[in-house]
């Protein structure tokens, strides 16, 4: 069974990041010697239609499809046995990630919050889209590199209480 992960993709350094962030994961997959999943690759763009009129939004679009190309390329030189899709979408970006999400195991995005003033401004896409998504979400700070070691996870089932 391979693991459906969509990238959502717009030309800048956070979704350079997320990007970044699948494609290792990805090549780890397949380079690994256990029963892993391997994992197919959905780019994803979205041409928000709805802060401008109509004409004037669309002359963005080639933009995000050099960027979704861009980004397409990449997985073909680091992970070239890697399946991979690419789509543009239309509408507003976090309805159509959430849309996207339904059909997904995993969605990643970039995240450019490196400040609070930052944050308020650039940080709600990905947390909007963690809140509402049909699958799990991996936010991926623009900052983010691979590094070699273990990861530690804090949990608690317990509905009593915060984790400690």
């Amino acid at each position: 069974m391979t693991e459906n992960v969509i990238v959502a993709i717009d030309g800048g350094p956070a979704s350079a990041a997320a990007l970044d962030w699948a494609i290792t994961r990805a090549v780890d997959r397949s380079s690994a010697e256990s029963d892993a999943q391997p994992i197919e690759l959905e780019l994803t763009t979205v041409v928000e239609l709805g802060w401008s009129p109509h004409d004037v939004a669309l002359s963005f679009q080639p933009a995000y499809e050099r960027a979704l190309a861009a980004a397409t390329h990449e997985v073909e030189r680091r992970a070239p046995g890697c399946r991979r899709t690419s789509y543009i979408r239309h509408g507003v970006p976090v309805d159509e990630l959430v849309r996207a999400s339904a059909s997904a195991d995993l969605m990643v995005i970039g995240s450019n919050k490196t400040g609070l003033l930052t944050g308020a401004v650039y940080g709600t896409l990905p947390l909007r889209l963690a809140a509402h998504a049909h699958c799990p979400v991996v936010v991926v700070p623009a900052t983010w590199r691979p590094r070699i070691g273990p990861v530690v996870v804090g949990f608690d089932d317990d509905p009593a209480g915060p984790a400690a």
